[in-house]
């Protein structure tokens, strides 16, 4: 009996053992991350008329000529040379296929060596666009957030049977509307009640207009962490008025009668610092701001006019840095949602200061050969036949063809479908 009891306790202490050892090995997986760029609203600025400026605001674009400028626009690989941009849908990034005009590798390049200098453990990582309407349409972007929906679960599934000594984890950084896009997704998680939903381990919001229409979307269950990151220097963001339902966007979320936003959700206000002038060792140093506009937040500075010549970066987009600015909230004030980044390329430094508080703290970044590195990069593999000139020309031509379109149906097979309502026949 003694020896029948003995066996018991034995099996009793054994037995969790096993199942630890067992489930040991799942806690300790690597991460593998699937970093995914959503690009903005494509040609608003050359394709938007006071013909068509009351179909937008009433959001009955489909089958119109600004839809069609839009997706002839979208569809011209001229305009993948300047920005994190490929075809229409979701689509892996070849960060060893540099060359010039194959902006989205140069892009995936910059941030992840960024990304692997602040962040040392994370270096597996996919890089991916998706590539949506660029329509200035509610509809529409909630129609490209569905398919885009469908296609990450494909592809994280995909993603996780591949790999099953790995814990798959999504990031996903949307560039003005390309965050309006990334934040429908909700809406499809909500409506889909999927088996095994798919969760956003990180949303990033870089100069998105914050509406009233899709604002309250950030406290789905569906984003685990968002950042938004936003710059005074901005001038862009706030003035999406394209709807009879408000006046103007806001630049950043508000807590207001329909919801709070939640401590998931860090806002940051972005500046980037440069020295005046050179300086000695010895000299103090005086800076001035040089805080990134609309254009320098995501597009590479190969055109003339819209991306300043002496921004600290040049001709580097913000978004490679994204990672940095992360870094210094998370060591510098890791309990605060309401901050403001100084980053000082020059000084190797951030400063993290509290919104509307004095009180600031201090932190290294990323050293300035690496930023000069990937500067001298970015200017070695500028397509040669990029310009301002060209790339308005390119817009000109698609509204042209556009309107003079004289029957079109998207929905016909084999056409370029630019709100993806073809794929639901």
């Amino acid at each position: 009996m003694t020896m029948h009891l003995f066996k018991k306790k034995f099996l009793l202490l054994i037995i969790p053992c096993c199942m630890l050892a067992r489930q040991q090995p799942q806690q300790n997986k690597p991460d593998l991350w699937m970093i995914i760029f959503v690009h903005g609203t494509a040609g608003a600025a050359s394709n938007v008329s006071f013909g068509n400026l009351y179909r937008i605001m009433i959001d009955q674009v489909e089958n119109t000529s600004y839809e069609k400028a839009v997706d002839l626009m979208r569809s011209n690989p001229y305009m993948y040379k300047n920005q994190a941009m490929q075809e229409y849908g979701l689509h892996p990034i070849n960060r060893l296929d540099r060359k010039p005009g194959h902006a989205a590798a140069l892009f995936a390049h910059a941030y992840d060596t960024i990304l692997q200098e602040v962040f040392p453990a994370q270096t597996d990582n996919l890089y991916y666009t998706y590539g949506w309407s660029g329509v200035l349409s509610e509809s529409i972007r909630y129609k490209n957030a569905s398919h885009f929906y469908k296609e990450l679960l494909q592809e994280y599934r995909d993603q996780v049977e591949k790999n099953p000594d790995k814990k798959v984890k999504i990031c996903i950084i949307g560039y003005s509307h390309g965050g309006t896009v990334a934040l429908q997704l909700a809406r499809t998680y909500e409506r889909e009640q999927d088996a095994e939903p798919i969760m956003i381990d990180l949303l990033i919001l870089l100069g998105t207009p914050i509406q009233k229409e899709t604002d309250h979307l950030v406290t789905s269950h569906i984003f685990k962490k968002v950042y938004h990151i936003y710059s005074k220097g901005d001038k862009i963001q706030s003035l999406d008025f394209f709807s009879f339902k408000r006046f103007f966007s806001y630049r950043r979320f508000n807590d207001d009668k329909r919801f709070i936003t939640p401590e998931k959700v860090v806002q940051i206000e972005l500046k980037i610092k440069s020295a005046r002038r050179d300086y000695a060792a010895h000299e103090k140093r005086t800076y001035v701001n040089r805080s990134p506009g609309h254009i320098e937040l995501w597009f590479f500075g190969w055109t003339e006019g819209t991306y300043r010549s002496d921004f600290p970066l040049h001709p580097l987009p913000t978004a490679c840095i994204i990672p940095q600015v992360i870094k210094a909230a998370q060591v510098g004030m890791p309990h605060e949602t309401d901050l403001v980044i100084e980053f000082y390329p020059c000084a190797e430094k951030c400063i993290v200061k509290k919104r509307k508080y004095f009180k600031k703290v201090q932190t290294k970044s990323i050293k300035l050969q690496t930023i000069k590195k990937l500067q001298e990069t970015a200017l070695q593999e500028r397509p040669e036949d990029f310009n301002r000139k060209d790339y308005l020309s390119h817009m000109r031509t698609a509204v042209t063809q556009a309107y003079g379109t004289v029957s079109y149906t998207h929905k016909t097979k084999g056409c370029l479908c630019y709100d993806f309502s073809c794929l639901d026949k």
